[in-house]
């Protein structure tokens, strides 16, 4: 049941970059959108852990984690020097609340890096700075890979 959240997360955040690519802005229907799988995860996993309230507990704390890192890792670029899109904050936020601490440390350490090098490689082959890149297709490649060893034995 948990895989069904993790594809419509997926399709939510793959329409996110799309938007992203091609407008460089994430409608606020989009990012908020990803909180139905959050809600739906939530509650898969609750369900499952039911008369277990050691668990739920840990689900809570690791939920809250989440969100705190991915606030914390794009929110405060955003705060300083506007360097990070309020959309990719959204989005990024609400995927912490998803994938729990651990993933959201993995899910945005592999998108930085990931449009840090893209960025690179853009510079070497136009011979110029660039101005702006989209973060969320490289949240979404985070996510993706995030998710791919989530579910490796």
């Amino acid at each position: 049941m948990i895989v069904c959240y993790d594809i419509l997360f997926l399709l939510v955040i793959a329409l996110a970059a799309g938007f992203d690519i091609k407008t460089r802005r994430i409608p606020n229907a989009i990012s908020f959108g990803t909180i139905f799988p959050v809600i739906g995860k939530a509650c898969a996993k609750i369900s499952e852990h039911s008369g277990n309230a050691e668990r739920i507990k840990w689900l809570c704390i690791d939920m809250a984690g989440g969100l705190a890192v991915a606030l914390l890792l794009t929110g405060i670029p955003f705060l300083v020097n506007r360097s990070v899109g309020g959309g990719d904050v959204k989005l990024s936020s609400l995927g912490g609340l998803y994938s729990g601490t651990e993933g959201s440390l993995t899910v945005l350490a592999t998108a930085f890096l990931l449009c840090a090098a893209a960025a690179l490689a853009m510079m070497a082959v136009r011979k110029r700075r660039i101005g702006a890149m989209p973060l969320a297709p490289f949240i979404l490649l985070g996510t993706i890979q995030f998710l791919l060893f989530a579910y490796l034995p």
